[in-house]
Formats: C-alpha cells, structure tokens, sequence
C-alpha cells in the first residue's frame, strides 16, 4: 500500500520549495546589497566628499532601497500594532524627530520585524542599530553597514563610548533625523543568559525576572540619551510577542529553535519562506523630558515590570490586553514592490562588469579613482574627527559658529 504523500515526513515538493526561496532570498540579499555598495562608491563617494548632510540624506535613501530590496519576496506578517502609533512619514522631507526604540528582544527575527514596523510608518531609512564590531569586517554586508553609519561597538566601553557620542552626535550637528533602535537587555533570552541576569538583578537590588525578560543595562541606554540631548529624542518603548507564545526558555544548545513554541519566527525559517502570520507590538511613547535622567535605572526598572505583566498576559489570550481598547492591524504590503530590488540588482551587474573591464583594460584609470577614496577613508579614520567620518571636527565647528553639543 502506497504511502500517502501527506504523511511523510518532509514532502519533496516542500522541500524543494524550501531549497529554492533559501537560494533566491539568499541570492537577492546579496546582490540587492552589492548593488547598493556600488552606489555608494559611485555617486555616493561625490556626495561624501561635498557634504555630510547631503551624504546622509543620500544614505537614507539608499538604506530604504536595500531594506526593500532585501525584503522582496520575504513573507511578510501582519503587524498588530496597540498603544501610542508613531506618526506616518510619506515624504523624503518630512519632518521628522529622532528617536530611541527599546524592545525586548526573543529571537533574532527581532530586528526584521522592527523594521517592517519603521517601513510600515516610513521610517526605515532613518532607523540605525547598534552592532557587534566584529560585523564590520563581513565582505559586502559590513562595508554596507559601515555606509549606512551602524553603530559597531566591541564591547569595551573606553572605547565604545567615544564611538557612540560621535556618530550620534554628528546626527544631531548635522540636523538629521535618527530612530536608533536599542535592546536593553543586550542579548536574546535563553536559560544561560536568564541565569546570568538573574544573578546580577540579585547582586544590585533589582528586580529579578524568571522568564520572558532579561534585566535591562543602563549604561548604553543613558549615553544614548546624553549623547542625543540636543535633539531631545522621543523614546518609544516597544513590547513584541509572536503568535501561540508561551514563555518557552531556550538553552544556548538549542539556538533559536524551540519544542513547544514551534512557531516562533527564525530568520533562517524567513529565508525558507515560511511565514509567521502576526507579530503584536504595544507602543509607548514617551518624551524627553517626561524621563528621569537622574534615575534611569529605576526609569527602565518600571518598564520592563510592565512589559514582564504584558507579556504574562499574552500567554494567555496570545494578544495584548491593549489590543482590544484601540488595537490596530496594518498588512505590509511594502514588501511586494520588487522597484529597488530591481534598481540595486542592476547596479550590482553594471558595477561588477565595469570594475571588471576598468581592472582588466584600464587599471592605472582604477587606480586613479579608487586610491583618492581609499586615502580620503583612511584619512579621516587616522585623524578621528569628533563627528565620526564625516563633517567638521568639534573644535572647528565651534570656531566656525555651528551648533555646540
């Protein structure tokens, strides 16, 4: 008797779907990213020599495209979005105030979500995250990040903390937006980590969570918000859940994957095409001045025990309790318009045949226009100006007039 197809345990067919959409997203990711290098390298390198507002306009720009080109093809989910809705930006030159988002952070699919969140109110080419150091030196994705002016941190804060005040404050000296999105909680949560942060809320009198959250960190929290003060950033504290969570705790063994809530979203299970149907987000606004500057421990303290009942309360009704007093669902259909996958593609062919015929034909005319923008990078590295790679330094931008920070 022949075995029903339904019944095995991985259909072919799924299987060979699964296969091809890895190959395609795995194929648009790059190519979609190598496209919008080149762009940078081309027009993008004219720009950066002439102005520092004028590049990081350019750079949200190109920033959008990639986020929309990586995403071309990607299942998207519906976002059920309850609380304080950020304001819709629809136009490059809308105004629009910087700010910090904070969230919990469960998995790495984290950071997609959020994003379609900022691309869902037109924000994603403004929103920067803060990274591990080491990413910075990824052939082709890291070179993008470091265009996109990321934050790269190597976890010594001697350092990290001259880095962070001078790219954020170059963001605020030269008068453009910043959503910079921020896990407290420094990781994601799995048993190890828990038992870490347990350990450490216990050794400083604060709170200790047994699940769902770790204990927020302070001291990235409080230099953001120095660093950005003359911008008084809004702060937007996000709490997310998926679908059918329960409050399964991984082990670090076990990765992202889990044996009870099987349907939490992977960035691998993105790439395979599998879709995760919705993702609750509860926003809560708060202003500048409304934050205890002097006390932000206690400040994040009290979100996070807010956030923990919130979360306790999803497992049950797998929705926000706020959802039934104001909820709303917005499908994003961004995803679908494959325009700037297409745009950076082309760029990506054009640029690699053209470096590849200038190399193969003409190489003393590439050395002529690479070497100026290697030395001019090298350069502005080895003097380490205070407003990161671009711009005026600090002292001559007080003694020119300009905004002091």
């Amino acid at each position: 008797m022949a075995v029903p197809e339904d019944s095995l345990p991985m259909r072919k067919r799924d299987r060979l779907r699964e296969v091809l959409y890895q190959i395609f997203g795995g194929l648009n990711v790059l190519m979609t990213s190598v496209g919008i290098n080149f762009l940078f390298m081309g027009p993008g390198a004219i720009v950066w020599s002439y102005s520092s507002r004028h590049y990081r306009f350019f750079s949200n720009i190109l920033q959008a495209m990639w986020i929309d080109g990586v995403s071309y093809g990607l299942p998207a989910p519906v976002l059920v979005i309850s609380g304080d809705m950020p304001p819709m930006k629809q136009n490059l030159d809308d105004d629009v105030h910087s700010a910090i988002i904070i969230s919990n952070h469960t998995v790495d699919y984290d950071w997609y979500c959020l994003w379609l969140l900022g691309r869902a109110r037109g924000y994603h080419g403004v929103m920067k995250i803060i990274l591990k150091d080491s990413l910075k030196h990824l052939p082709v994705f890291g070179w993008g990040m470091q265009y996109f002016e990321f934050i790269f941190l190597a976890r010594d804060w001697s350092k990290d903390k001259h880095n962070l005040y001078k790219l954020l404050r170059s963001f605020v000296h030269d008068d453009m937006p910043l959503w910079l999105l921020l896990f407290p909680e420094g990781t994601t949560i799995c048993k190890e980590s828990l038992e870490k942060s347990s350990n450490f809320a216990k050794k400083s009198g604060r709170r200790v969570f047994d699940k769902h959250l770790l204990s927020p960190r302070t001291r990235g929290f409080d230099a953001c918000l120095d660093a950005m003060k003359v911008g008084t950033p809004t702060v937007y504290d996000i709490t997310m859940a998926y679908d059918s969570y329960s409050g399964e705790i991984v082990t670090n063994d076990m990765g992202y994957n889990r044996n009870i809530d099987v349907n939490i979203p992977t960035m691998l299970k993105l790439l395979s095409g599998e879709r995760c149907p919705f993702v609750h987000f509860h926003i809560q606004q708060i202003l500048y001045e409304d934050i205890d500057l002097h006390n932000t421990e206690k400040f994040l303290d009290d979100l996070w025990a807010a956030k923990y009942d919130r979360m306790e309360r999803f497992t049950k009704l797998n929705k926000f309790a706020e959802e039934d007093t104001g909820g709303k669902a917005i499908h994003e259909t961004v995803a679908i318009n494959p325009t700037s996958a297409i745009i950076a593609w082309a760029a990506a062919i054009l640029g690699s045949y053209w470096t590849y015929q200038l190399i193969k034909y003409h190489p003393y005319i590439f050395a002529i226009i690479f070497l100026p923008f290697a030395a001019y990078r090298t350069l502005c590295r080895l003097i380490d100006w205070d407003y990161g790679k671009f711009g005026e330094p600090l002292e001559a931008s007080k003694a020119s007039g300009k905004k002091e920070l």
